[in-house]
Order: C-alpha cells, then sequence, then structure tokens
C-alpha cells in the first residue's frame, strides 16, 4: 500500500472514530438532561413539542441557528401563568424547509 493509501485509510478511520464518538456522546447528553417537551410523528416527519399553559395559545417557532431552549430558558416560564405556550423545535431531525404535509 502506498502512502496515500494510508493516509486515505487513516482519515477514513479517524473520520469514522469521531462519528461513533458523537453518538455516544450524544446518547449520554440526552441522558444527562432529557428534551423537555415531547415527539410527534406528522406525516412522517419527527416534531419536538413543548406544549405548557392554558388560555389563548402563543406560538413560538425559532430561527436558523435556534433550539427550543431559546424559549424555555426565560419565556415559557413568564407567558405559561396566562397563555398555552407551543413552541416548536425545528432541529429535532427534520430537513430545513420541510414541514408535513398536513401542516402546509
Amino acid at each position: 500500500m502506498t502512502t496515500l493509501g494510508f493516509a486515505l485509510l487513516a482519515a477514513l478511520l479517524a473520520i469514522g472514530g469521531l462519528v461513533g464518538l458523537s453518538a455516544v456522546a450524544g446518547r449520554l447528553i440526552e441522558k444527562a438532561v432529557p428534551p423537555q417537551g415531547r415527539f410527534l410523528e406528522v406525516d412522517g416527519e419527527r416534531l419536538h413539542v413543548l406544549d405548557v399553559g392554558a388560555g389563548p395559545p402563543v406560538v413560538m417557532i425559532h430561527g436558523l441557528g435556534g433550539q427550543l431552549g431559546n424559549f424555555t430558558h426565560s419565556l415559557v416560564g413568564c407567558l405559561r401563568p396566562g397563555f398555552r405556550v407551543v413552541a416548536f423545535d425545528g432541529s429535532a431531525g427534520s430537513e430545513p424547509g420541510r414541514c408535513p404535509k398536513s401542516l402546509s
């Protein structure tokens, strides 16, 4: 095997190791800090939703690069006493820009 072959093999092994490490770390983090809310299946798409409180609904959808924690950090606690707060997390494994057919 040539030097280039060894370099490619080493790169593939390193990438595979990092992918495996990332998967293990993700499972450990989710176990230590479980996600808030629940996961719904809509038209084959998995949605992460937090639905708390009672009263007139306030729907929160974060922008690109955001996450559900941006809302639960301070907003949900303030709004919960007088409103039904429904927050969606678009990063629950769905592709950006995709919306389940029943929500389109």
